[in-house]
């Protein structure tokens, strides 16, 4: 068997904490989280998304938890993959995210 890299050991790991999840059971109190996240840091928007699978699901937004959004077009994606912390202060600039439909339509900064 091959030895797995880094990156590949660590979603892995994430994908095996996650298939222990319901997600669905979860969602009020990841709902609850966002929330209190979004007051405490007086935010005009907060979320809590997890990654299952090839899809990402969004707490905050009820519609949008039951359509989720596929992982290439997710910044959680994008800070999953990263070694550490993903810090983006203008999406606008950074050429990862720039094109992406939600800062396009000047919806998502950050």
């Amino acid at each position: 068997m091959a030895k797995k890299d880094g990156a590949s050991h660590r979603e892995a790991e994430r994908l095996a904490a996650n298939s222990g999840l319901d997600i669905a059971a979860l969602r009020p109190v990841l709902a609850r989280i966002a929330r209190l996240a979004k007051a405490y840091a007086r935010l005009p928007n907060c979320d809590v998304v997890l990654l299952e699978g090839d899809q990402t699901w969004h707490a905050s937004q009820p519609d949008a938890w039951r359509s989720t959004v596929p992982n290439e077009a997710s910044f959680t994606a994008v800070a999953v993959k990263a070694d550490g912390v993903l810090w983006i202060s203008d999406a606008r600039e950074d050429a990862r995210f720039k094109t992406h439909r939600g800062v396009a339509s000047g919806g998502v900064v950050f």
